[in-house]
């Protein structure tokens, strides 16, 4: 069926992006260059065959930023953004957090920081657990703002009742 094909599909390319992502961070250019750029094709292929959610064009524009097309990217980002007028408002958070992982990716530390900043007070997958420990923010791990947003108590806490 096409739900279990998707499952398998995110689950294989979600593997080879942490792949990706260890070889950038460990400074393989190479192998990461060569990998992000299967996934690239990859995730082309499941935008036009599953086409069941944002999260293909989504990683598509962040595998984008870390091959260095920020123009690439930013028109995905544009796209999916111009197209979320209705519908969850989560799955706009969701492309936002992604839109600043991929200005991480490209050196806009500050823009993207700047980003976090204010969506990490938002009801969304975003939490500072997570960004501590996942792959996606190593680019900003050295960044004081990035730390101040780790380490500020209130992005640690629960969210308020009106926010949930």
């Amino acid at each position: 069926s096409i739900n279990s094909q998707s499952s398998m599909y995110l689950r294989a390319t979600t593997a080879r992006w942490a792949n990706a992502l260890a070889y950038k961070v460990t400074g393989d250019e190479d192998n990461a260059r060569k990998l992000l750029t299967e996934l690239r094709d990859q995730y082309l292929a499941g935008v036009r065959r599953f086409n069941f959610n944002n999260y293909n064009e989504s990683q598509l524009a962040i595998t984008y930023a870390a091959l260095g097309d920020e123009d690439k990217s930013a028109e995905i980002f544009d796209e999916l953004l111009q197209g979320q007028t209705g519908g969850r408002p989560d799955y706009k958070l969701d492309i936002e957090v992604d839109r600043a992982i991929a200005m991480a990716w490209l050196g806009k530390k500050d823009e993207a920081v700047a980003e976090l900043d204010r969506l990490i007070k938002e009801p969304s997958m975003l939490n500072v657990h997570f960004m501590r420990h996942c792959l996606d923010f190593w680019p900003l791990r050295d960044h004081p703002g990035f730390q101040a947003i780790l380490n500020d108590p209130a992005n640690s806490q629960p969210l308020p009742p009106d926010k949930l």
